[in-house]
């Protein structure tokens, strides 16, 4: 946050408003999600909410964060899967093409969770999508849950 606030310091206004603050303020939206989900996976629920609010203050849909957490889900139910038959990270790349970096990454959140576990997270992600497009919840509503059931368990 130093650099941030150095570059915030270095205009030479007296008020700036927050579409300024906006442009000169670069967040890599991609690294905030999966921070978001390594805090959920360490069971860090103010962490989590943080993040959470940073990305809905840079515009960022529920339904983009929803749908990354989702496939880490996805990834870690692969990864314990394969490990559980005796196969390696090598096969998972193999057989489902995902990036080395991410099948390394699914095995090790993986861990932190039962299979149990995994299905019942991921079936709520799908309840949660469920219920946003149909109107029964709100996106800020769907993140608080999701929060609190994953990060909480």
């Amino acid at each position: 946050f130093e650099g941030e606030i150095k570059k915030l310091s270095s205009i030479n206004k007296e008020k700036i408003d927050i579409d300024e603050i906006k442009k000169i303020i670069s967040v890599n939206i991609q690294d905030e999600i999966f921070k978001l989900t390594d805090a959920l996976r360490d069971k860090n629920s103010d962490y989590a909410f943080k993040l959470l609010h940073n990305l809905k203050y840079n515009d960022v849909k529920f339904m983009q964060i929803l749908g990354v957490v989702v496939r880490n889900f996805e990834n870690m139910y692969i990864c314990k899967q394969y490990i559980k038959k005796g196969k390696t990270e090598n096969d998972i790349v193999k057989d489902y093409s995902l990036h080395p970096y991410a099948v390394k990454m699914a095995n090790i959140s993986s861990k932190k969770y039962s299979l149990n576990e995994i299905h019942v997270f991921l079936d709520l992600c799908l309840d949660l999508d469920y219920k946003i497009k149909i109107g029964e919840i709100s996106e800020k509503d769907a993140g608080i849950i999701l929060v609190e059931k994953i990060s909480n368990r």
